[in-house]
């Protein structure tokens, strides 16, 4: 495992190979065998008083939720530690214990018990689940987790952050509708690992513009879709989808009909540049 304390985005903690892809904008990262880490965003972590034992929140359908609820019964080895390790994100939802910015990496934790249910919160269908977690001793003080970014890693997410800036404004005067630059054509999980800190240079209250969030390319992942029929993927490749479902021969329709194809418009793709 890296032995990196913090990364600009969970991007980079994907590349060092501590957590998986599908956790970069948080979740378990895990396999069949058993859990390994744990990345909170938004509102994952309970309020509490100390970093060192909190409460994980998600719900029954949640990937790898099971395989993490088996780690409480693991039973160690002698002289070892079967832990999950936890990393903190800057999109954390007014946590106290959240870093300034960028992802940090607070430790090794053991899942001491968890609990599912009663009831859904409303709008959902599936139950709630709490997993209680609880810093092992012997590792790095979390006070001095705490501290990370240091100086020099806020410089770095602050010149990241200018670059990705730069780079969409540099798009942005391309020939693409003025609308498509300032549309929000970012899949919202990669939005939580994007520029919503540059409070780091503004006051803490100041909202992100979200026209200058940047573009990540995640291939697999699906960017939400814009008003009309045009989409923008990951490469800022306009995706624009034409109905050319007109009047149509009865030979043309008996075809599409044996396709299974019968009144579903075709589409055109075009990629512009």
């Amino acid at each position: 495992m890296s032995s990196i304390s913090w990364y600009i985005n969970g991007a980079l903690a994907v590349c060092h190979g501590v957590i998986s892809p599908q956790a970069a904008s948080g979740g378990i990262t895990f396999d069949h065998d058993r859990a390994y880490a744990v990345v909170l965003t938004r509102t994952d972590e309970e309020t509490s008083d100390t970093p060192e034992q909190f409460v994980y929140l998600t719900n029954a359908r949640a990937p790898g939720i099971f395989r993490l609820i088996k780690a409480a019964r693991q039973e160690p080895r002698p002289g070892e530690q079967v832990g999950v390790r936890v990393y903190r994100s800057h999109a954390q939802s007014s946590n106290r214990w959240a870093p300034q910015c960028g992802v940090r990496y607070d430790g090794l934790y053991s899942v001491t018990g968890w609990s599912i249910g009663p009831h859904p919160p409303r709008g959902e269908v599936t139950p709630p689940v709490r997993v209680h977690f609880s810093r092992f001793s012997g590792q790095e003080s979390i006070v001095r987790a705490l501290k990370r970014p240091l100086k020099e890693q806020k410089d770095d997410y602050k010149a990241y952050i200018r670059t990705r800036k730069a780079q969409l404004e540099a798009r942005a005067q391309q020939h693409v509708p003025s609308s498509l630059a300032t549309s929000r054509a970012i899949s919202d999980r990669y939005e939580t690992e994007s520029i919503e800190t540059l409070d780091v240079e503004r006051s803490e209250t100041s909202r992100v513009n979200a026209s200058l969030l940047p573009v990540l390319h995640a291939p697999g992942l699906v960017a939400p879709r814009l008003e009309g029929t045009i989409d923008v993927d990951f490469d800022m490749h306009v995706v624009e989808e034409k109905n050319t479902s007109g009047p149509r021969s009865s030979e043309a329709k008996h075809d599409e009909a044996k396709k299974g194809l019968e009144g579903n418009p075709r589409k055109e793709i075009v990629h512009l540049t």
